[in-house]
Parts: structure tokens; sequence; C-alpha cells
């Protein structure tokens, strides 16, 4: 049965509401708001937020109108098929064959308690499959290329593409924080302090140098900036 005006004003005003708010705690507009929105009476707003038709197809476009504490079924196959990356089939295809719409799934990422749910599980996924990321890039290694050979290199401190400065200051930053995270016990005086040496990076006397990029010399020797003393990078 085809809808009637009201009850396309009202789906119509609910959904520009739930894409256009980001604001969790104002996602769903309220009665009054409704109220407002249409100029309808207090008896109507509730008689149509009752209708199932209404209901059913506020639900198509991923818009739950009933307060609950669970995902639903169906969100839970949702989020778990697109998160499982050894499935190459592409999220539409995933999508469609559980047989939920991109409209709708476009909605439930609107929606607080889903939008949590597949963010907790993908940060949960990056440390489950860091020996992967570990793995390929060995896997590359043996093949010989040479951007995951420097990129190893790198991670286990043989190499580096920044500059003796860069590197010089760095190391600098890092034993301040240590030496003020020895003796300060204060977090907010801590931060406040890390701010102040953020800016500090660069320097107006620093002449910064090529690397050594030898492998069989991993110590890296060079100036900080003129007149100051050598320092030995490992």
């Amino acid at each position: 049965m085809p809808l009637t005006n009201d009850q396309r004003d009202i789906i119509n005003f609910i959904e520009h509401w739930w894409f256009t708010h980001d604001d969790i705690n104002s996602k769903m507009p309220t009665p009054q708001n409704l109220r407002d929105g249409l100029n309808w009476d207090t008896s109507k707003v509730s008689k149509h937020l009752k209708d199932p038709a209404v209901v059913k197809a506020l639900e198509n476009r991923g818009i739950i109108l009933a307060d609950i504490t669970l995902l639903l079924p169906e969100q839970l196959a949702v989020a778990n098929s697109i998160l499982d990356f050894s499935d190459s089939r592409s999220q539409k295809k995933k999508l469609e064959e559980l047989g939920v719409t991109t409209q709708r799934y476009q909605g439930w990422l609107k929606q607080e308690r889903f939008q949590r749910y597949l963010k907790q599980r993908a940060e949960a996924l990056l440390g489950e499959t860091q020996h992967e990321a570990h793995t390929s890039l060995l896997r590359n290694v043996q093949r010989g290329d040479l951007n995951s050979i420097k990129l190893y290199y790198e991670m286990t401190g043989r190499w580096s593409s920044k500059t003796v400065g860069d590197l010089n200051v760095e190391f600098i930053l890092i034993k301040v924080v240590e030496a003020v995270q020895k003796y300060v016990k204060d977090p907010v005086a801590i931060q406040q302090i890390a701010q102040e040496l953020s800016g500090l990076v660069t320097g107006p006397n620093t002449s910064p140098q090529p690397v050594n990029t030898s492998v069989d010399n991993p110590m890296i020797t060079a100036p900080v900036a003129d007149n100051q003393p050598e320092l030995m990078l490992f």
C-alpha cells in the first residue's frame, strides 16, 4: 500500500534529521522537534511514530525507533562480514548476499552503537593481524623489493632516510622528555613541557647532512648545530 502524504512527511523529516545531526544525543528528533517542524499536534505525532508502515520505512533506511541495547542480528552479520578481510568480495556484494541495502547500511553507520562496534572490532583486528603485516614485509624483502628492504632496515635501526639533523633533534627531544618524566611528577606540567618541545623540532643553526647509510656501520655521528658537541645515535 502506498504511503500517505503525512507518512512521507514524517519519514522524510526524521531521515533528514538523522543524517544531518552528528551529536549522538540529538540524532533522533524529539516529539517537540516533530511538532514544530511538521506543525502537527502531539496526538498526530504519537500516532505516526507508532504507525507500522512508518516504522518499517525508517528501518529500511537504517533508522531504528525502538530503544534497544544490543545490535540487531542482521547488524552483527553485516559488521562481521564487512570486517572479514579474508573475504575478497566487495562491500556491496557482501551487503547484497545478506539482503541489506546500501541505504540501510549508511543509516546504521549513523547509529552510535553500530559505529562503536565497528570501531572496536577494527582496532582489535590491528593487533590480531600484525603478524600478517610482518610476514608480508619479510616476503617482499626476500623477493628483493627495494622499498621493503629500506623499510626493514629503518624498522631494525640499520638505516634511515632522515637527515642526520632530523635524527639528532629527535634524539635530543627523546632524552629531554625522559629526564622530565623522571624528575617531574605533575602530568599536567609534563604535557605542557612536551607541547613546548614540539615546536623545537628544527633550529635556525642546524645544518642537516645526509645520513651514513652504511649497513656495516649503523652508528651515526654528526654535529647538531654550530658550536655544539657531536651526538652519537645508535
